[in-house]
């Protein structure tokens, strides 16, 4: 079974109902629709079919474990391409520099912010609401120290 947004739309309607992996530490399935860009959105080690999500909840693709092909076996894996000491496709990235600058200091924690943001908020409305949380305390505080000096 495979139903799109695109090509079913109406079938896909019937499983509006199913959520996405929500709380703290949930984590996403991740399991992904071949020939796609999409990624099943539930929790991890759900029941049923796969499930992708869109913005606010709304449900873009939904697949079952039958519909993931395996890679076909004219595809090379990564030990046969080094028993044959034949070159990678990919080259190295150059290396990184590791000073300890002021500037790389703050560029590692807005990394480290984005990365936690990335690991602990599962959906667009919950970035959001942070967002819009953290403006309006900002401005909370800013008000508080103007009206009492």
């Amino acid at each position: 079974m495979r139903l799109t947004v695109e090509e079913h739309s109406e079938a896909v309607r019937r499983y509006a109902h199913v959520g996405r992996a929500r709380g703290l530490g949930a984590r996403a399935c991740g399991a992904p629709l071949p020939a796609t860009g999409r990624r099943c959105s539930r929790d991890r080690g759900h029941g049923g079919p796969h499930v992708a999500h869109g913005r606010f909840g709304r449900v873009l693709a939904v697949w079952d474990r039958s519909a993931v092909t395996r890679t076909p076996d004219r595809i090379a894996t990564s030990e046969e391409l080094r028993a044959s000491r034949r070159p990678t496709r990919r080259k190295k990235a150059p290396a990184r520099p590791t000073s300890a600058a002021s500037s790389s200091r703050e560029a590692g924690l807005a990394r480290r912010v984005g990365a936690w943001v990335r690991a602990h908020v599962s959906s667009f409305e919950e970035a959001l609401f942070l967002v819009m949380f953290l403006a309006f305390a900002v401005f909370a505080v800013q008000w508080a120290l103007l009206l009492l000096p």
